[in-house]
């Protein structure tokens, strides 16, 4: 016992405390919006980070009649009548909008939707909203990553055969090769 608090001592170089007796790396960065985070055993030298994709969230995207804005109603815009079904994040969703509300009416009830479990709005798990300069509605996960889907049952579009359809995110697609060694993909 008396071997052990000598690791405590200030005085002496064996002192627990000291951050000189820890194993220290240091890392430097070229570029934006990457973050690097050595631990104790890293090897000294220069690594590569290959990025050959991001990680993407799971989307929907609709599109609308040629000039359609956010006031044209879903009949004018070729959605409407909106009824159907979205799952993400273990969360379900039940939207119906008739065809005579707009394109931002729909937006603001799927962002105001809350889940059949009462917990969750739909807004909490997805960004929505429509672009008058593609023409597009757009349903995006909040999450990025292959784990996550968005699931559309009786999408916006009538007739459109496409029922239960999922829509699943992506995973980053990343290399890094450490000095002395070969590429590896980053799980």
């Amino acid at each position: 016992l008396k071997k052990f608090y000598e690791y405590f001592d200030i005085a002496k170089s064996s002192n627990m405390l000291s951050s000189s007796n820890y194993v220290s790396t240091k890392s430097e960065l070229s570029g934006k919006g990457l973050e690097i985070t050595t631990f104790p055993g890293a090897v000294t030298g220069k690594y590569s980070v290959k990025i050959e994709s991001l990680a993407e969230a799971p989307k929907l995207q609709i599109s609308a009649s040629t000039g359609a804005k956010k006031n044209t109603t879903l009949a004018d815009a070729g959605l409407g009548p909106a009824n159907y079904k979205i799952e993400i994040g273990g969360e379900t969703f039940t939207v119906e909008a008739d065809s005579d509300i707009t394109i931002g009416d729909l937006i603001d009830k799927l962002k105001n939707t809350k889940s059949n479990e009462g917990s969750r709005s739909l807004s909490s798990l997805v960004e929505i909203n429509f672009s008058e300069l593609t023409g597009k509605l757009t349903i995006e996960g909040k999450v990025t990553g292959e784990t996550q889907v968005l699931k559309v049952t009786n999408d916006l579009l009538p007739d459109s055969g496409r029922v239960g359809v999922n829509y699943p995110g992506k995973d980053a697609l990343v290399y890094i090769t450490p000095p002395g060694s070969g590429e590896a993909q980053v799980e």
